[in-house]
Parts: structure tokens; sequence; C-alpha cells
């Protein structure tokens, strides 16, 4: 499936994408699509995965992300394979062929505090250019609520992400992942992050007011963060974390998630690629995509 992506991907549009590091790109999905994204929020939030993760577990500001679970919701798999959303990516990073990362739900029950700024690259098993992002909501937010960006940023360097204020804090004082993450390190981090919460920065922040079907695309490279909830309010979101052609394996002890024994069918330096882990999404395989419509986990 090829959808014509050009009443959202303009030069423009990709142009701020590679300057800023993140953009908005309205309508993505239609009223019946971003039911259909609502239903699957429900369905991964009764039923999480093995890789769900609490932060700051325990306490009144809790709120958990899961990974992972493309396989068993199917309506995951009827957005990826069937709606713009990998057109869109594909076209913004100019990639001919599309794979999953993998896909992330957050759910945040207010008060749940700012999430602290933060990049993703740290934690993952990739390195190329092309990984991008889309973050989606069914909700109407406030630019204050949803996910915010600090413009540039993706241009480097790549921060130390794992000595960030309240990172402890945030991950539940998980030491342990902490330290496999700071041990899988590959010597590309640099300073810790800037307090991108000082006035000085204001004007570099990027954030939107949202209607359901926007989606927030980002770098994984980009630092991200805030997205308070208040209190008696409920947030949902999907992101969707792709890459194309050029990115390759880079193992990496302590990656979340952790794709157990990727290493036996992919070695460092080749393209990334695994039919179950990371499926592909462009060009659809139309008997691929169907086989695995109705799959569903058990129980």
């Amino acid at each position: 499936m090829n959808t014509d992506v050009s009443r959202w991907v303009t030069p423009e549009l990709k142009q701020e994408l590679h300057d800023n590091g993140a953009v908005c790109v309205r309508g993505v999905l239609d009223s019946e699509w971003v039911t259909l994204l609502e239903l699957g929020l429900e369905r991964n939030r009764a039923k999480p995965g093995p890789y769900t993760f609490r932060s700051y577990s325990g306490t009144e500001r809790e709120f958990y992300n899961d990974t992972c679970n493309f396989h068993v919701v199917p309506e995951y798999r009827n957005l990826l394979y069937y709606s713009p959303i990998a057109d869109i990516l594909a076209a913004l990073i100019d990639s001919r062929e599309l794979w999953l990362y993998f896909d992330n739900f957050f759910l945040k029950e207010g008060p749940s505090p700012p999430t602290f700024w933060h990049q993703d690259v740290e934690q993952f098993i990739c390195s190329g250019e092309q990984q991008i992002n889309m973050w989606l909501s069914p909700e109407p937010l406030g630019a204050d609520e949803a996910l915010a960006f600090v413009r540039g940023t993706h241009l480097g360097p790549v921060y130390d992400g794992l000595s960030p204020k309240g990172l402890a804090e945030f991950m539940s004082a998980r030491q342990d992942r902490i330290d496999g993450l700071r041990a899988g390190r590959r010597g590309d981090v640099g300073p810790p992050h800037p307090d991108y919460d000082l006035p000085e920065f204001a004007d570099r922040i990027l954030a939107w007011d949202l209607e359901p079907g926007d989606g927030l695309v980002f770098f994984n490279s980009t630092v991200h963060g805030r997205a308070p909830i208040a209190e008696g309010k409920v947030r949902r979101s999907l992101t969707v974390r792709c890459y194309g052609d050029d990115v390759v394996y880079a193992p990496r002890t302590g990656a979340q998630p952790p794709f157990p024994h990727v290493d036996l069918f992919v070695k460092e330096g080749e393209p990334l690629r695994h039919p179950h882990y990371f499926p592909k999404l462009r060009p659809l395989d139309i008997d691929a995509g169907r086989s695995s419509l109705f799959m569903n986990r058990s129980g």
C-alpha cells in the first residue's frame, strides 16, 4: 500500500523537520482511524505485555509505558499497515522501505509530573540517520499536556542521559537498569543535559495544541519531555518508532526493549532485519499483512 502523502508531506515540512528535529503533522488520522487507535490503546491497557514499565512506581506520580505489542494488538497492525502513518514517515526521511522498530504505549493518569528532558538514542540497538517516530493520542491536548521538544538538538551532541535530574526516581530506583545502560555505552556520549526549563531556552521549546489524529514526528536524537497531566485527567498515547534503509544493528547491553537473542540473526553493522522483531511496513506485503490482522494474545 502506498498513500499519496502530498497533502501532509511538503518540501517545507521536510525542511522544518530536518532543521528543528520535530514537527506537527495535522490530520494524519481521520475519525475512524482515531477510533481504531483508541480501541488498540484500551486493548493494550487491559492486557499489558511483558515489557511494561512503571515510572515513579508506588507513588501518586506513577505512570507506565509498554512496548512491542504489534503482534498481539490487531488494531496497531491495522494502523501501521493501512493508515497513512507509515507512508508519511517514509516520505519524511526519504526512505523507500520502512520497518517498525517498536510500538510504545504510554498511560498517564493525573496528577502526573513532567517527564524529564531526554534523548532515546542511548537505549536503542540501532544506528543510522533514518530513525523516525510519530506520537499520537486520541485525546485533544493543550501544548502544555503533549510531548514537547527542544529545537535543533538532533544535530548533536548525544547527551549523557543517565545523569539528568530525577532519573533514578523516574526509573523507580531501578539502579540495575541504569547500570546496564551505562555498561552498554558505545563511547558516543557527551556532556550532561542542560536544564532546558531555564528561561534562556524558552525560544527553543517546540510544543503544539493537538486534536485527535494529529501526529508529532521526531528523531530519536531530538531532546523531548514534559507532558504533565493534571489531577482528574487521563492521557493515552502511542509512539510508533520506525526506521529506514540506512539503519544498522548497533548492539548494547541494557537496551530497552531487550529484543532477546537478536544477535543470533544479525551482526553488528549489518542492516537491522528480523521478520518478527522488526516487521516491514513499506512496501507492504499484502499477504503478510492479512495473515497477521487477526492474531490476538491468548487468554
